[in-house]
């Protein structure tokens, strides 16, 4: 999953970059639907769908097409678990045409919520009306643009990309846990509901896509044909010739939340650099084959 982030992440920002470089704008709309315990992630899902396609498929939304330029959208689910249950939400990136700002953000993110609200309701969800329920942004700048791609294939990725490059060991927001959260508690503890919460998401999420892309978004950037998660995660990245060092498991685990510093030490002071860096916090870890050690 790590793997499979990094590559939408860098398609994101590419799409992204060329975008602005044609006038888009893009922009952010998250959606979020209310949710209880006794709902299944199955139920949540098909809401979530529907409420999907209300928003993108019909008249409506081809006349958002026409009035606002959007040349396209990805969309991205988070999903979550916590004291009420599965929760789902979507974040979506629009490519608004060259002169729309944050005023006709807001105007389409409306839209899209009275849309999403109304496709919720005929599987009998509702959408969140308080504070939270929609939120829009503008990316404005690089960063923002860079930024917004990893965020998005984050999402798409279910937060697991965070945990194996970042370090994400602590709970979600308010209590919610990503599902690989659960899956390491479950892994930990042996928790029976952990298990079971665990079992529901491999059952139900097989075959679904956390991440999709709208026809053209992709060839804004030009990029080749998209290839499956399951092809990305099976690309061999690098060779044993590119090998520095090996880490035992027990090494990787008091370094993985911070697992980045490793990468600058040996850019900065190299692989002499990077052993003294690792010896000097008590970090065992053993020569790559045929790599000298100075």
């Amino acid at each position: 999953a790590a793997k499979i982030a990094s590559r939408r992440a860098t398609e994101l920002s590419s799409v992204f970059t060329a975008a602005q470089a044609q006038g888009l704008v893009p922009v952010m709309i998250t959606l979020t639907m209310r949710h209880h315990k006794g709902q299944s992630l199955s139920q949540l899902w098909d809401g979530l769908n529907s409420g999907w396609r209300a928003i993108t498929q019909g008249k409506a939304a081809r006349l958002d097409r026409e009035r606002y330029g959007i040349a396209g959208q990805a969309r991205a689910i988070e999903a979550t678990h916590g004291k009420n249950g599965f929760h789902l939400h979507v974040h979506a990136v629009v490519l608004m045409g060259a002169g729309n700002d944050l005023i006709q953000a807001l105007e389409l993110g409306h839209k899209w919520f009275r849309r999403w609200e109304s496709g919720l309701a005929k599987l009998g969800i509702d959408a969140v009306r308080e504070s939270g329920g929609l939120d829009v942004s503008v990316a404005s700048s690089d960063a923002d643009m860079g930024s917004l791609g990893a965020y998005l294939a984050k999402q798409g990725a279910d937060s697991l990309a965070m945990e194996a490059t970042a370090g994400l060991l602590k709970q979600g927001r308010k209590g919610n846990r990503s599902m690989f959260q659960i899956a390491r508690d479950a892994m930990e503890t042996g928790d029976a509901d952990d298990v079971d919460v665990w079992k529901e998401w491999e059952k139900t999420a097989r075959g679904r896509k956390m991440l999709t892309f709208s026809k053209g978004f992709r060839e804004i950037a030009n990029l080749e044909d998209e290839i499956t998660d399951e092809e990305i995660a099976g690309e061999a990245l690098g060779t044993e010739a590119d090998e520095i060092l090996l880490l035992p498991a027990s090494s990787w685990r008091q370094v993985r939340a911070t697992s980045w510093k490793l990468l600058d030490v040996v850019e900065e002071l190299g692989v002499s650099g990077l052993h003294a860096y690792l010896d000097g916090l008590k970090i065992p870890w053993n020569a790559a084959p045929s790599k000298s050690v100075t």
